[in-house]
């Protein structure tokens, strides 16, 4: 059985309120990715709720697959795109 999940996260380095909604565009380009919601955006980060299909490894495989990285940071998460941490 396959379950939905949620996880909630901050996305790195997001300037505007365009960047933010081309992220989550981007998040809805992934197949197990069901919903994006922008929860709050300040000072040069966004945090953002995403449902998925699956675990999160199976989340952080997909998104590693693109060059965009699901990190645990402290009790949280945080996305950024560019090099493996």
């Amino acid at each position: 059985l396959t379950r939905f999940a949620r996880i909630e996260f901050v996305v790195e380095r997001v300037a505007s309120l365009a960047q933010c909604g081309a992220v989550q565009g981007q998040m809805m380009g992934f197949a197990n990715v069901s919903g994006v919601n922008v929860v709050a955006m300040d000072s040069g980060e966004a945090r953002v709720s995403v449902a998925y299909l699956g675990g999160t490894e199976s989340l952080k495989d997909a998104l590693a697959s693109r060059g965009v990285y699901l990190t645990r940071s402290g009790e949280g998460w945080t996305l950024s795109a560019g090099n493996a941490p």
